[in-house]
């Protein structure tokens, strides 16, 4: 204190204390208890007047005196201060920053929280902080995402740094990035954890759009390398929405064209474009104030960066916003400053289009638009440097190239091609009677009708000012495709043409050669062909094939074609009559009527003949019309004065059965043929019927309610499953020829004409045999049942006038009668 040693006896208070002080420690040291120590820090003085802080310790000896021990610490007081400055510089620093620091302990309870911290969490102060978890700020997801990056930065002892999503105290959403790492105490164990957390948004904001711009140049560059390699334009939408798509990131991409009525119709898509046209109705016409619409009447990009806000205006926003999408751009594609299309991209963020962006997608539809008119362009070169202008019609280059390709294929496959080459009649009087204009559209006319008669693989083309070529590629026979090619010239040119108001009956003729037959090359097919045809114009014949093997057949078919037609406009064609007997009492049962024709140039034809060219050509369709009226002629003539009215049965051709007027037919000829005196039944292949069952068993139930009998006819021969058998209305199987013959030398065709009966007997139908020529085979059908016979051996076809003896009733001998 300054005082020598012998100055220090009868210091007081007064002398060691300050002033304001002393009081209060004389009467500290009164109420120290003997033996106790009381200790406190105080300011001491000094002899020469200065003071000190010092630590005091009081202690009351058992002789009533005092112990005092004094320890300066004003050492100590000034490292308190110097951390307490430091304490304060630092809390200052930190409330100062903008990052979100605090720190927790290990239960996740916050100990510390910044001015920026509590602000974050909306809190007035730091005190409302403490103590309290992420729970009481936080939703819950947030909060268990926090929660588990707290445990993992204080179980493991890592310093975690990494960018997160969260939200500010007004709810938004932002991004931080955030640095949690864990405090330790002397002892090196972990008591807690501190983090700084930054708003990045504005960084993450940043990048994203550098991110996007950055896609869409990429978008940009992948469409136009595109539009340098590509040449087609559908190819080309294809591309561009592939592109924008994957490149881009947009969710849809759809890229739609005008149509006639001004309507935008999507003509590709990428994405979940599929889905989103599926979705809306055809024809949908969005809101006027939607992209597309206002895109088209602006003629400039129309941009909705929150489709949210307007969800309901029409079908296509409901389902675009269904499929995720945020936000909407339409780029008008124009040319000639009006826009014909249209891209329409959608985005899955919110704000996704910027200035700087539209000005790149603008850019992109710029370039598609040019990509588009330069297609169209090249499209006009090529068809002008391979279509026919006046018809549209592939011309002579183009047709050998395709030629070509269709042969190729024909030879890897082994298949035939024909090549029709056509020529119009005296066209040349059209172009000098009428005038060029009226040719004109005459060839027109001729090449749509052409165009609309082929099959979508053949190929047609104008070769010459007057002709055409028809390239097809089938598997047939020469027959076959003669009778082809008349139809197809007779539907072609059997209706007149409606020129400039004129009347126009105009025909062609005809030169057709076959690959490989008769060339192995484009160029000689043709060549031959056209041989043929100069050829059919010299013979003055409308179509004559190249090979003569060829012409003989075609020219024999069609001749028979051509008879047959004549035949029935001359009703040239007649019914005869072939009677059916009961097995049991020998009588007459009934006629099936067969058809005959007697050709005045050649005499009787063959039915085996004539009946498959009625089917070929659909000839037959007349035929049985005619031959059901027949019946109820030939029965008003042979019935007077006849006692039974006998039952007639008449075969129906495949066309017929499948023809929608079929039943309205039969039941016309039912009705005139019992009125005629006999009863109409009807005879059906049973390969027909297994072709459609259920129509044909509507079908039949219908004519059965008119009282006619249906016959199965030639069973056996067909692959009729039993099943159907059993549900068709039906009363009789008739047993084909072929087994009926041979049943008698061969055990296997004996089988089936006893398996036959059987069968039908079990289904309680009756059983026609046919072809029965020998007193053998009668006697065996009866032993086997079978219920009535057929054939040469009880009568032989029949016309009409003939048959009185018969209708009498009475029994019919077994004599064979001689056949034609």
């Amino acid at each position: 204190l300054g005082y020598a040693r012998s100055e220090m006896p009868g210091l007081n208070g007064r002398d060691t204390y300050l002033d304001d002080e002393r009081e209060m420690h004389t009467r500290r040291m009164r109420e120290v208890d003997a033996g106790a120590t009381l200790r406190f820090e105080r300011m001491v003085r000094r002899k020469d007047g200065t003071a000190f802080p010092a630590e005091i310790s009081v202690k009351k000896l058992d002789n009533g005196l005092v112990q005092v021990i004094f320890h300066d610490i004003s050492e100590r007081r000034r490292t308190q201060q110097a951390l307490a400055s430091e304490r304060a510089l630092l809390r200052t620093l930190v409330d100062a920053l903008p990052d979100v620091v605090f720190t927790k302990d290990t239960d996740g309870r916050f100990t510390m929280a910044n001015l920026a911290a509590y602000h974050h969490c909306a809190q007035p102060d730091e005190a409302s902080m403490l103590g309290k978890t992420v729970e009481d700020f936080y939703p819950p997801e947030l909060a268990r995402q926090y929660r588990e990056d707290d445990e993992r930065a204080l179980q493991g002892g890592t310093i975690l740094n990494r960018e997160e999503p969260g939200i500010d105290a007004a709810g938004r959403r932002r991004w931080y990035l955030t640095i949690k790492a864990p405090l330790r105490d002397a002892l090196g164990r972990i008591s807690g954890m501190v983090a700084i957390s930054r708003d990045i948004t504005e960084r993450k904001q940043q990048e994203d759009r550098i991110a996007r711009l950055a896609r869409i140049q990429a978008v940009l560059s992948g469409i136009n390398s595109a539009i340098v390699r590509i040449r087609n334009r559908e190819e080309l939408f294809r591309e561009t929405c592939r592109i924008a798509t994957e490149a881009g990131a947009f969710r849809i991409a759809i890229i739609g064209m005008k149509d006639e009525r001004g309507l935008v119709v999507p003509v590709a898509w990428g994405g979940a474009g599929g889905e989103l046209i599926a979705a809306v109705p055809k024809d949908t016409q969005g809101d006027p104030s939607g992209v597309v619409a206002r895109a088209i009447r602006e003629r400039a990009p129309a941009v909705e960066n929150d489709i949210l806000l307007r969800p309901d205006i029409d079908v296509l926003r409901i389902e675009a916003i269904r499929l995720g999408c945020r936000a909407a751009i339409a780029l008008p594609l124009h040319g000639d400053g009006e826009p014909f299309g249209m891209i329409v991209l959608y985005s899955t963020e919110k704000n996704a289009f910027d200035a700087d962006e539209i000005t790149l997608l603008e850019e992109l539809a710029d370039d598609v638009s040019f990509a588009l008119t330069f297609i169209a362009q090249q499209e006009k070169v090529s068809y002008l440097a391979y279509y026919d202008t006046l018809t549209g019609l592939p011309n002579r280059s183009l047709f050998f190239d395709r030629l070509g390709q269709q042969l190729a294929a024909a030879g890897r496959e082994r298949g035939k091609v024909a090549l029709v080459s056509l020529n119009v009649d005296r066209f040349r009087m059209v172009n000098e009677t009428l005038g060029r204009n009226a040719g004109d559209a005459l060839l027109k006319a001729i090449a749509e009708r052409i165009k609309d008669s082929q099959r979508e693989q053949d190929t047609v083309a104008r070769t010459s000012a007057d002709g055409f070529a028809i390239v097809a590629s089938a598997a047939w026979r020469t027959p076959d495709l003669a009778h082809l090619i008349e139809a197809r010239n007779r539907e072609l040119f059997s209706a007149p043409f409606w020129i400039e108001g004129e009347e126009l009956r105009v025909s062609a003729t005809a030169g057709v050669a076959v690959f490989p037959d008769d060339a192995d090359t484009a160029e000689a097919l043709v060549a031959n062909a056209e041989a043929a045809l100069r050829s059919a114009k010299q013979h003055s014949v409308p179509l004559l094939f190249y090979g003569r093997e060829m012409n003989a057949q075609a020219a024999e078919s069609l001749r028979m074609e051509n008879r047959l037609r004549k035949a029935l406009e001359k009703h040239e064609l007649a019914l005869w009559y072939q009677p059916k007997i009961d097995s049991r009492t020998g009588r007459f049962t009934g006629f099936e009527a067969l058809m005959r024709w007697i050709d005045p140039e050649s005499g009787p034809v063959p039915p085996a003949h004539f009946i498959p060219i009625l089917e070929k050509t659909g000839l037959i369709m007349e035929a049985g019309t005619w031959a059901l009226q027949q019946v109820a002629r030939d029965c008003e003539t042979w019935m007077k004065g006849s006692r039974a009215a006998p039952r007639i049965a008449v075969n129906v051709s495949p066309l017929q059965l499948r023809d929608k007027h079929f039943v309205d037919s039969v039941v016309d000829a039912a009705g005139k043929i019992d009125a005629a005196g006999g009863i109409l039944d009807l005879e059906i292949t049973e390969s027909v019927i297994m072709e459609d069952v259920d129509a044909v068993i509507l079908k039949l139930q219908t004519v059965r309610g008119l009282g006619v009998r249906i016959y199965i006819d030639d069973f056996g021969t067909g692959y009729s499953s039993l099943a159907y058998i059993a549900r068709l209305p039906i009363h009789a199987l008739k047993i084909d020829r072929s087994f009926v013959v041979d049943m008698t030398q061969n055990g296997d065709s004996l089988n089936i004409v006893q398996s036959v009966i059987s069968l039908a007997h079990s289904l309680k139908l009756r059983v026609v045999a046919e072809g029965v020529e020998t007193e053998a085979q009668a006697e065996l059908l009866k032993r086997l049942d079978c219920d009535e016979l057929q054939g040469y051996l009880y009568g032989k076809p029949t016309p009409p006038a003939e048959l009185r003896g018969v209708l009498g009733g009475e029994a019919v001998s077994g004599e064979r009668t001689e056949g034609p």
